[in-house]
């Protein structure tokens, strides 16, 4: 604990500690020339200041290189992205890491911060985000996935859990998509949804969120007529989602 030396001229500092091949762990942040030597790999405390989740293993010998470094998004969502940020629906620990995989307690942040945004003009309503929504799960004390259960977005997993750094997928996705709009839009979208060629492996409790977000062009097929409810879904999307959302309410 304390200001453990991690490698090479990197520094974990606060109440850090160096696990395995050089990786730092619990609330640790870089300094110094952030470079950590062979598999070392320095984490930072992520969005949730007061219990971050983070990685424990180390990164494989020879990690295949991204085609992305994650510091800037993909060019297909480059102007979605920066439309984003601009119109301050990205709250800064998602602006970085751009094609990752959104977790439970990232999407959360994305959602408060949307939350946020349409209640900008109604700070009786607005500040009752600034309160402690109090501890809602036993393996989080994250603000905005406290604000996001008790406004109906999400839900737990279960024994009083929430997994916040577990991904979702993009039809766990469309399914929290839907939850935002019925407890805190009410968009009505009707029309038929050509069936995908995939539709079998839609499960049944994320039809009717799939249903949503596709009539209501928030998400879109992966090529083929396919969804692909099982895929990841990254950073990247879920804030091109929530530009979609924004424009879709202000009629931009």
């Amino acid at each position: 604990m304390g200001n453990a030396s991690c490698a090479g001229m990197s520094t974990c500092a606060g109440t850090s500690t160096c696990i395995g091949t050089n990786t730092c762990a619990g609330t640790a942040t870089c300094i110094g020339s952030n470079t950590c030597v062979g598999t070392s790999t320095c984490f930072a405390t992520g969005c949730n200041l007061q219990n971050p989740s983070q990685p424990t293993e180390p990164l494989p010998e020879n990690p295949t290189p991204p085609a992305n470094d994650g510091k800037t998004p993909s060019p297909w969502a480059e102007e979605a992205v920066s439309k984003g940020i601009e119109l301050n629906l990205v709250p800064p620990c998602l602006q970085k890491n751009y094609q990752s995989n959104i977790t439970r307690e990232e999407y959360c942040e994305l959602a408060i911060q949307f939350v946020r945004k349409i209640l900008e003009h109604k700070p009786h309503l607005l500040q009752k985000l600034d309160e402690d929504p109090g501890k809602v799960f036993d393996d989080t004390d994250n603000y905005a996935v406290g604000h996001a259960y008790k406004l109906g977005i999400v839900a737990g997993v279960g024994n009083n859990k929430f997994e916040p750094a577990r991904g979702i997928s993009r039809q766990e996705a469309a399914k929290l998509m839907l939850n935002f709009n019925t407890e805190m839009l009410g968009l009505n979208r009707d029309g038929e949804v050509t069936p995908f060629a995939d539709e079998a492996d839609i499960a049944d409790w994320a039809k009717a969120g799939v249903d949503f977000v596709v009539k209501s062009g928030l998400m879109k097929g992966v090529g083929d007529n396919k969804f692909a409810p099982q895929n990841s879904y990254t950073r990247e999307q879920s804030i091109i989602t929530m530009v979609r959302l924004y424009k879709e309410i202000f009629d931009e």
